[in-house]
């Protein structure tokens, strides 16, 4: 008997702990997915800096396409002694990454002025005539304006160079508000304050109108 009861009171114990386990899994948030540096928002504040440590950022987390399109920006800005090592290691990150992956030299000319082009697998990032290197792999290049869009596909593979030519249709004109001119050269007449006047005849016969006219003494 005291045997029993030791055993149930054993199993009361893991029942009770499975049941802690059990709420504490239930009433635990899940662990969000750890978020990497927001690319487009640092494009599109234009500032520089906060590109460059988007760059480094990116570099650092191993996404190393990214990090060199970005790492220029560094060049641009008055950077202190600790960014502008962080800046080194990442374009030393970028090219052991482009030689270990064979990644290919890209030749990028846009012949549109003010023309911007993206690669399909990097769409948030706006690219410029130059020189880039991409691994291998099929990508599509876009450039487009407000008049249209030119795109090429792009093949890369064993380190190959490539050279990409797009010429996008140039914005349209802005528009012109056109004026009409409705004077014809020559004066116009005066304008009419009113309708005709109109004598009407009086409707009291002759022979009654004699001596109406005459004023009485």
């Amino acid at each position: 008997m005291p045997r029993l009861v030791s055993i149930l009171a054993t199993v009361g114990v893991l029942v009770a702990a499975s049941a802690a386990a059990a709420e504490t899994l239930h009433t635990r948030k899940p662990r969000g997915k750890p978020r990497g540096p927001d690319v487009g928002a640092a494009l599109a504040s234009g500032d520089p800096l906060r590109i460059c440590r988007t760059a480094i950022a990116l570099g650092t987390s191993g996404d190393h396409v990214r990090a060199g399109m970005l790492v220029s920006a560094c060049e641009r800005v008055a950077v202190d002694a600790g960014l502008a090592d962080a800046a080194r290691k990442t374009r030393i990150a970028v090219s052991r990454a482009a030689t270990t992956g064979n990644w290919s030299k890209v030749e990028l000319v846009i012949k549109t002025d003010g023309a911007t082009a993206i690669v399909d697998a990097y769409p948030e990032i706006p690219l410029t005539s130059g020189a880039w290197r991409l691994p291998p792999g099929t990508y599509i290049v876009t450039a487009r304006t407000s008049g249209g869009a030119a795109m090429s596909e792009l093949v890369l593979r064993d380190g190959n160079r490539s050279l990409v030519v797009l010429e996008p249709p140039p914005p349209p004109p802005p528009a012109r508000h056109k004026t009409v001119d409705f004077t014809s050269g020559e004066p116009m007449a005066a304008p009419v304050a009113g309708p005709p006047k109109v004598e009407h005849e009086s409707l009291i016969p002759e022979r009654y109108r004699k001596g109406l006219g005459k004023p009485r003494r």
